[in-house]
Order: C-alpha cells, then structure tokens, then sequence
C-alpha cells in the first residue's frame, strides 16, 4: 500500500483542536523545548534559540509533504495556542505500522490533555493511515507518560537497552504496543 498524505488532516475534541503546525508556533515551541524538564525524555538537548524551533517545525512539515510522518500541534480551541504536539513518525507502510510521539508545555501537565488528544489520533492512524500497530518508547522513568499509554491500552512490550542518548548518558527505553484487534475490542466495550 502506497498511502500518503494530500490535505493535512485537523482533528477535533471537545476542548482541542489538532491542526497543522505554522512558523508562527514556533516562539511558543521554543518556550518549552528551551526547559529542561520538557525535553529530558524527547532525547533533545535543550533549545537555545528559536531558529532550533523553526527548524524542527519544517522537519515535521518536511515529514508529512514527504509521506512519511505527520505531526499535530496541540491547540486550544478558543485561541489557538500552541500547547505541544503530538503524532506518527517511523512510519513503515510495508509493516503498516508506525510509532506515536508527544510532548506539552509544562503548564500543562496533569490536565488530562494528552489523554485527550491521543484517542483522535489512535483512531486516524488505524482507520485513515491503515495501521495494523502502533508503538510507543518511552523512558522508564517517565510515569507519566507510561500511564496515559496503559489507560489506552498499551501494553509494555520489553525494554530497549541504551537505545536513547540525552546529555552525555545512554537510557533504556521501554517498548509499547497497541494493535488493531486490541483497540477494536476496547472501542466495542
């Protein structure tokens, strides 16, 4: 299967609305990327000027023009202000599978936002990318993030040794699942 993108999808919830990323977003990108909590388990150092933002902006672009990654920003429906981001990258169409990613502003945390915003973008990728998987890695220590996944049924699959280098040190991380037939059977209970 040969599936790539044409329009850039915007996805909704009741309090978010996913849509395509703009250079305008990048100084708030810059806010949080800059802040060493946000970044310490997204494997970038972090950033120190907002040019680092704009480019990584334009990877994400360059990701979904060229088919094989797509990348949400996170914003508030009343005024449209970047709050993170969060989509698909390590896209194989062979294996129909891809990998799922995230971060937030830190203001953020503890919301129940990225619990929110993932179940559109699990729906999209099984039903509109035609996935039959999607994983997840994460840092073992990123509670967090370890729960919002298992609160959408992922299951911890095993752990990657020293698979991920951040600021001179090398971290496990651990690997997450969800399938197709897993995700069907949670959507008719």
């Amino acid at each position: 299967m040969n599936l790539t993108f044409r329009d850039f999808p915007v996805l909704h919830t009741s309090r978010f609305v996913l849509r395509e990323l703009k250079l305008t977003d990048a100084p708030l990108m810059f806010r949080y990327f800059s802040d060493e909590e946000v970044v310490r388990f997204y494997g970038l150092e972090p950033f120190s000027s907002c040019e680092q933002a704009e480019s990584l902006i334009m990877q994400m672009k360059n990701g979904f023009q060229t088919g094989n990654a797509i990348r949400w920003a996170i914003a508030r429906k009343e005024d449209d202000i970047l709050m993170g981001t969060i989509g698909f990258h390590n896209w194989s169409k062979l294996h129909y599978r891809a990998e799922i990613g995230y971060e937030i502003a830190k203001e953020y945390w503890g919301q129940g936002i990225m619990t929110e915003v993932l179940h559109p973008v699990i729906s999209y990728g099984f039903r509109q990318m035609n996935l039959n998987r999607i994983g997840a890695t994460v840092r073992k220590e990123n509670y967090a993030s370890r729960k919002v996944l298992e609160k959408l049924d992922f299951l911890e699959e095993g752990a990657l040794q020293e698979y991920q280098y951040y600021l001179g040190y090398f971290y496990d991380l651990l690997m997450y699942g969800l399938v197709k037939s897993r995700y069907r059977r949670r959507e008719e209970r």
